[in-house]
């Protein structure tokens, strides 16, 4: 049998996601439309704070054909709500 370490460690989360094979396959299962990502960001964040809410994204990337940005976290923070908002 071969170990796996599992996804919820934040490091094995992010090396897996932020191939963008993977992630478009993700994303493109999660959301039922096809997804199609260059490049996945880890640990992004605007340069400036969106109002008031200064957002750091674990996995980040755009789809631009779609105009789809998709926002994967591993971890609920207390912002978690505000993501959506902003």
């Amino acid at each position: 049998m071969i170990d796996v370490i599992p996804l919820k460690y934040g490091v094995t989360f992010k090396r897996v996601f932020s191939d963008p094979v993977i992630f478009s396959q993700f994303a493109s299962d999660v959301l039922d439309m096809p997804i199609q990502v260059e490049q996945v960001y880890t640990e992004y964040e605007y340069p400036e704070p969106v109002g008031s809410v200064k957002i750091k994204y674990d996995l980040f990337a755009e789809d631009a054909v779609q105009r789809t940005i998709i926002e994967v976290q591993h971890i609920r923070e207390d912002d978690f709500f505000d993501r959506f908002l902003y």
